[in-house]
């Protein structure tokens, strides 16, 4: 003990970078707080690696990443944007690999989120309680319901 050990030294490597820039097609300006989120496949399933937020101008940094094939998911939550997966992809199955390699950053994966539209609901039901009153139901369908009224 307390005895020091010299040349013994260390280099660690920073991983690879995935880069790029989330913008609202409508009017072509940048999508702040966008949650970025990594999966990488494990020879079974894409796993959940990371996440990062765009900033102010859109733009998001995914750091640290081992070699691999990844796929990336895109969530604004917000009711108006539909997640969307790279490269234009609906869903995880669907989306774009991305190889990275240590040391190396991989640029402009943009993507260009559309307002979405609005999920109708099912079995809307319209039962007559009384002459003045109804009672409504319906099936929601939608996954991100915010903001209905009725």
């Amino acid at each position: 003990m307390g005895q020091t050990t010299p040349n013994i030294d260390i280099q660690l490597n920073q991983g690879g970078h995935i880069t790029g820039t989330v913008i609202l097609k409508d009017n072509n300006q940048p999508l702040l707080y966008t949650d970025v989120t990594a999966y990488k496949w494990n020879d079974n399933w894409w796993d959940y690696t990371g996440n990062t937020y765009t900033d102010d101008a859109g733009f998001y940094n995914l750091s640290g990443l081992v070699s691999g094939d990844y796929r990336l998911e895109f969530s604004c939550y917000n009711s108006d944007f539909p997640d969307e997966y790279y490269d234009n992809a609906s869903d995880l199955d669907n989306a774009t690999d991305i190889a990275v390699t240590i040391g190396n950053t991989i640029t402009n994966i943009d993507v260009l989120f559309r307002r979405g539209i609005p999920v109708s609901p099912s079995n809307f039901i319209a039962t007559v309680i009384s002459q003045t009153e109804i009672e409504l139901s319906w099936d929601d369908n939608s996954d991100k319901a915010v903001g209905f009224d009725c």
